[in-house]
């Protein structure tokens, strides 16, 4: 039987909880942004994993289209569903 880990980490783009470790590869279902060690802490650094995009172009583009790039957003878990995960800043309240 397989190890089921929680999910206690939050996504540096679109800051759900959804990761389980916050390490390199690793992704959030909810925005598509890959874990890239190299660049998580560099808001201006391209990203390779990302598809060249910066943390703060990803974090624009959640905000606008509720994912990384917006032609992924059939790919994401819809909106309605999000409501299920925790959000940064859920722990404020």
């Amino acid at each position: 039987m397989a190890k089921k880990f929680n999910k206690t980490v939050y996504c540096p783009c679109c800051g759900y909880i959804t990761l389980v470790f916050g390490t390199t590869g690793e992704m959030c279902p909810i925005c598509l942004w890959e874990c890239d060690q190299e660049v998580d802490d560099r808001l201006t650094i391209p990203s390779f994993l990302n598809h060249g995009l910066t943390l703060n172009e990803a974090k624009e583009n959640f905000e606008q289209f509720g994912v990384i790039k917006e032609e992924f957003a059939n790919q994401t878990i819809p909106f309605e569903a999000r409501k299920f995960y925790k959000h940064i800043n859920d722990e404020n309240e």
